[in-house]
């Protein structure tokens, strides 16, 4: 192997373990959803109807958001992922929690709520299923979220409806991005409690 052949070898392996080293030193930033507080009148001032209780789920999401990486928006056919920025665990479950959370912060207080699955001795009077079909946005600009919802009371269909949300970012970093996905799962709970309450 002559001088320049060398060259031409070692440069590009020095190049990968550069990039790879510098990729290693920057930290990783973990992300959750947060419950958003209502500031308009809910139904928090109302009493609880007797025998009322609510068992959110399943509730899915799409595939591409299953990763830990936060999904950016590119455009309508194509996502991005972030290695440095992640959810701190399962999307899946912080969504379910932080909605069943944002929906009883709307909710008479003293109402039983577990998410699915729950154990045999719950059994509630109402149930809501989710189906989520779009959960992302960009960095700067905007938030979308999009889901089918069904409220059940045994064997009747309460309600069943496709909402769709759209947030704007209050700035440019992850961290606004996160915020505005959680004001948009906000305005799902808000229209999820407005259909239990006037199921009562």
């Amino acid at each position: 192997m002559n001088h320049s052949t060398a060259i031409r070898i070692a440069l590009p392996l020095l190049l990968a373990v550069t990039l790879a080293a510098c990729g290693a030193g920057r930290p990783v930033t973990y992300y959750n959803l947060t419950t958003i507080a209502s500031p308009e009148k809910t139904g928090r001032d109302l009493k609880a109807p007797a025998g009322l209780s609510l068992g959110l789920g399943p509730v899915t999401l799409p595939e591409a958001l299953s990763r830990p990486q936060i999904a950016l928006r590119m455009d309508d056919q194509r996502l991005r992922y972030d290695d440095l920025h992640r959810w701190s665990g399962s999307l899946s479950e912080d969504f379910a929690e932080t909605l069943l959370e944002d929906i009883m912060a709307r909710l008479p207080p003293g109402i039983p709520a577990l998410v699915f699955p729950w154990q045999g001795h719950f059994s509630p009077s109402h149930r809501l299923i989710v189906t989520v079909i779009r959960f992302d946005g960009a960095l700067g600009g905007k938030v979308t979220l999009k889901a089918r919802w069904s409220l059940t009371s045994g064997q009747t269909l309460l309600a069943a409806r496709q909402s769709q949300f759209t947030v704007a970012t209050p700035g440019p970093i992850y961290r606004d991005l996160i915020t505005a996905q959680s004001q948009a799962v906000a305005k799902l709970a808000k229209e999820i409690s407005q259909a239990i309450i006037a199921s009562k």
